[in-house]
């Protein structure tokens, strides 16, 4: 005990040992008898390091002065390590070991703080990778993990010793510059991190590019709290990914007006059918045979809205959420019942196109509800063709081919709308149980303008062919491009030059033409 106390005062390891340890005894130099902790760290005669806790009571004579003190010390190595464990596990992230969300937020409070108090800047960047999800999905989740690990080890390559890299959510990162003299910095870094990111990753012995999206802040000028900062960092990211991904955006005031505008689409998408603010326009689908009408694409119109915006950007905030399925089922619901009244007044045999989402395609009542519907309605199942993206079919190919197959089996056609502009792929393309390819607008809208367009469409005209499956050409507004895919031998088309979307009932009065 008495080494140890000997110890205690005089084989000191570190500096800040020997001023802890000093504490103690100038305390009862001072007259300050009260009972005193401390931890400190020796080097154990094994040679390991240990730390100890020292209590030290000072033992009380009746004038008040002590005649000694107590000393208790005790062994808290193993202690202290499960500690650090705990709190490792409450601020690292378990696979990363990158700060997670909790640490991220308490070091960026302190430097906004220490900012607003010495009047200087600092930035929040947010950072989320581009696609993720396709590699989950195409190569499993071991090598997503293997992804973010390697991410994680990019970023602390590109940030400074003073700045923090954190994973904040799945395939999120924030990164906190906590003092800059100017936006520069900001741009510099994330610069330096897609240019980091363009290099081939290898995970699972595939070689995988992993870009991102990035989105920063600036205090004060984006915000003086962290709340508002790490929200207007959020929105500028998504503005980097509507700009066309792998690169980065700055959040402005312009921004935070589309953000709000965003907000009142998504309020208003979330009840359109509800609100009974849905209805569907026609646009007829031609034959390049007899140039009648053979059949319709139906187009979700909403009314009320505000069409400076584009109709795409409402169906996108749509399908981000449930809305989409709403929307989808209110669609097919009127449309059937459009070709029950044609059938019924006109006397023809009509098919009817829909546009089915991804997410909507994945649910597993789709089948059930259709079948409910031609039941309703009685209607033929061949007068029926979901039209479905190409990204929706790559995103998860094997449950896409699954669920087409069983549709197919009711005898409803399965069209490939805006083919070539996606994922265009013969390996896919064969095993699709599709009946029809619909060549996008943009490759006919240039048939007149450029050779590559010419034939790229032709191709495609011809790939159908090859395969047995009906080709409509899409957004055909001048003659000389209808002549053009009636000289292909293209099925169909559908376009202004014949006529714009139009409402159920002018579709009847010119069906009566």
């Amino acid at each position: 005990e008495n080494e140890l106390l000997c110890l205690t005062f005089q084989d000191i390891t570190h500096e800040d040992d020997y001023d802890a340890g000093n504490r103690i005894v100038d305390d009862f130099k001072k007259g300050r008898y009260q009972s005193q902790s401390i931890e400190k760290r020796y080097i154990h005669k094994t040679g390991n390091l240990i730390w100890v806790l020292i209590n030290a009571s000072p033992i009380i004579e009746h004038n008040l002065k002590p005649l000694y003190f107590v000393t208790q010390i005790q062994d808290i190595t193993e202690s202290l390590k499960i500690k650090k464990e705990i709190e490792k596990r409450a601020y690292f992230d378990d696979l990363t070991s990158l700060p997670n969300r909790a640490l991220f937020n308490d070091r960026a409070n302190v430097a906004i703080a220490n900012c607003l108090r010495n009047d200087e800047r600092c930035a929040i960047l947010f950072i989320d990778l581009d696609n993720f999800k396709n590699i989950n999905d195409s190569m499993g989740h071991s090598a997503g993990d293997e992804l973010l690990k390697k991410v994680a080890l990019i970023l602390n390559d590109c940030i400074r010793k003073t700045d923090t890299a954190a994973r904040v959510g799945g395939d999120e990162f924030a990164i906190l510059l906590p003092k800059i003299n100017n936006i520069k910095s900001a741009v510099k870094l994330s610069n330096r991190i897609i240019s980091s990111f363009s290099k081939a990753l290898k995970i699972k012995d595939k070689m995988v590019y992993a870009t991102s999206s990035i989105g920063f802040s600036i205090l004060p000028e984006d915000g003086n709290d962290f709340d508002s900062l790490i929200k207007n960092a959020d929105a500028a990211m998504y503005k980097a990914k509507n700009m066309g991904r792998n690169r980065f955006a700055h959040y402005s005031k312009k921004l935070n007006k589309e953000l709000k505008k965003n907000v009142e689409m998504e309020e208003y998408i979330a009840n359109v059918v509800l609100n009974n603010n849905c209805k569907i326009a026609l646009q007829p689908k031609v034959s390049c045979i007899t140039n009648k009408i053979i059949g319709f694409e139906s187009l979700v119109r909403f009314t009320g809205i505000d069409y400076n915006q584009s109709m795409d950007k409402y169906i996108k905030i749509a399908e981000d959420s449930d809305s989409i399925i709403d929307i989808d089922r209110f669609v097919i619901d009127r449309s059937f019942y459009a070709l029950r009244k044609f059938i019924d007044i006109n006397n023809l045999n009509l098919v009817a196109s829909l546009n089915i989402s991804a997410k909507h395609l994945r649910k597993s009542d789709l089948t059930q509800f259709l079948i409910s519907k031609l039941k309703q309605y009685k209607l033929p199942a061949s007068s029926i063709e979901l039209e479905i993206t190409e990204g929706s079919i790559i995103s998860n190919l094997d449950e896409t081919i699954n669920v087409l197959e069983k549709i197919k089996k009711l005898g409803i056609g399965i069209a490939i709308d805006d083919f070539g502009t996606g994922y265009a792929s013969l390996d896919y393309l064969k095993n699709l149980p599709c009946s029809s390819i619909k060549i996008d607008k943009s490759f006919i809208r240039g048939v007149n303008l450029n050779e590559y367009d010419r034939s790229i469409s032709s191709f495609i005209i011809d790939l159908s062919k090859s395969l047995n499956l009906d080709v409509v050409a899409e957004g055909v507004e001048e003659q000389s491009q209808l002549d053009f895919i009636i000289e292909n031998n293209c099925t169909s088309y559908q376009g202004y030059l014949f006529s714009k979307p139009i409402s159920i009932d002018d579709f009847s009065k010119l069906l009566s033409k």
